[in-house]
């Protein structure tokens, strides 16, 4: 339940519009735990000023939809993979590290060895999302629910979309970015799945809303199919098909789907829990989709993998052991590099009042020979796996749980690096949220 709580928020989060300046680094606090090499070089190619482009202009139904509950994209900001490069010796991280900092609801980079902090972009208003693409080389964002793209290294700031003026109306809020993994493509929510192409700068309506049923209408009649509305969650591997969310107007009714790029199909995914939910990530081959949940009461904890050619789900880890008497909780499951299903794991024999921490843990993808590989456990508010399996950084938040009561959202924590082979973790010396890898 915390987690659908939590998603739903994060949707409404909206403030005010400014300018931006160029990037600041920072030097990590040298009193912070994270061991580093000698500091980079600052960057030095200075931003330009930003640029009034005006926005795309994107084919949409003009009709607003009055209300329509939330969708609930994941927790992490993880884009897509990047290619796996050899790590630098002496390198902390498998990559740069892009997040949410704390201090400001900015998007900052911290370098791959730790040693230098940079502020990208500087909104007045809270950054709520982005996405990074090495490929595209740019950042997609959203601020006061208006979508912008900036260099990585913080320049050419561009607006690309506005959202509706009604922020309680969600089909009007601009949500789930995510780039095409060959950088082509940036997709968003917006009264629809909706496609932007960076280098025509051109945005184009892919799947509509469904318009919303008109209640106040004596003679008002539910049609055999329930109207919908679509949030984008993440493009497949090979960048053909896109999951995304589906949700029914005025009800909880929310599941996923893939839509086929190439013909527009959709298929339905299911799961033996009923509610299909949480955290879906792709397998590294796009054959199949990786959901698991630790949060016991409305939803059922476990993890299941759903086939992406039928949409069929399978369990993988029972969640529900006893007859209700004892849980399998599952965080953040995917399927790295060599095969296997890496996630968070703990058992429980009681009902939890907050969330209970977790340990990290592999199994092979049946579920199979489930290897504990570490003792130290974690409450992640967020994980982001290494693709190559060294490690993963985590959201923790066990510190702000450990009195009993759930944190203020939007959720932040101190961001850790957690080593795959039982190494201390690593305090990166930073506390923000939706960790994402990049150049």
């Amino acid at each position: 339940m915390k987690k659908l709580i939590a998603l739903m928020a994060v949707l409404i989060l909206a403030a005010c519009n400014g300018s931006t300046s160029g990037p600041v680094v920072e030097p990590l606090n040298e009193d912070e735990p994270a061991p580093t090499t000698a500091p980079t070089d600052a960057p030095t190619d200075e931003p330009a000023e930003p640029t009034d482009t005006e926005p795309a202009a994107t084919e949409t139904d003009d009709s607003a939809a009055p209300e329509p509950i939330p969708t609930t994209p994941s927790e992490e900001g993880e884009a897509a993979d990047l290619d796996q490069e050899p790590r630098d010796e002496g390198d902390l991280l498998p990559a740069a590290l892009y997040f949410l900092n704390q201090e400001n609801d900015q998007i900052y980079r911290l370098d791959a060895d730790g040693s230098e902090l940079t502020q990208l972009t500087f909104e007045p208003a809270p950054v709520v999302e982005f996405a990074v693409s090495g490929e595209a080389g740019l950042i997609a964002y959203v601020s006061n629910n208006t979508l912008y793209t900036v260099e990585l290294t913080g320049a050419d700031r561009r607006e690309i979309a506005q959202g509706g003026p009604d922020e309680s109306d969600f089909s009007q809020t601009i949500s789930g970015l995510d780039w095409s993994p060959d950088g082509t493509t940036l997709v968003y929510g917006n009264q629809g799945i909706v496609f932007y192409d960076p280098g025509t700068e051109l945005s184009e309506m892919q799947l509509p809303n469904d318009p919303p049923p008109d209640l106040t209408n004596p003679e008002y009649t539910p049609e055999p199919e329930p109207a919908q509305f679509y949030t984008p969650i993440s493009f497949s591997p090979n960048g053909t098909q896109l999951l995304i969310q589906a949700a029914i107007y005025f009800s909880d009714g929310i599941g996923y789907q893939i839509l086929n790029i190439i013909t527009g199909e959709r298929t339905q995914l299911s799961s033996p829990a009923g509610i299909v939910c949480c955290n879906p990530r792709w397998a590294p081959d796009g054959d199949a989709i990786y959901i698991s949940n630790d949060s016991v009461g409305f939803l059922e904890p476990g993890m299941w993998q759903i086939s992406a050619a039928n949409g069929d789900g399978t369990t993988i880890i029972e969640g529900v052991q006893e007859g209700g008497e004892a849980f399998q909780l599952v965080n953040g499951a995917r399927m790295l590099a060599d095969g296997l299903v890496y996630h968070f794991y703990g058992t429980i024999e009681s009902m939890p009042d907050t969330p209970t921490p977790l340990s990290m843990a592999r199994s092979d993808p049946q579920g199979e020979d489930l290897e504990l590989l570490r003792e130290d456990n974690y409450i992640p508010g967020a994980v982001l796996w290494d693709p190559a399996a060294s490690g993963a950084v985590i959201m923790d938040l066990t510190a702000q749980y450990a009195g009993g009561e759930f944190p203020p959202f939007p959720f932040r924590g101190p961001l850790l690096w957690i080593p795959v082979d039982g190494s201390a973790p690593v305090d990166l010396g930073v506390t923000g949220a939706a960790p994402q890898w990049g150049p």
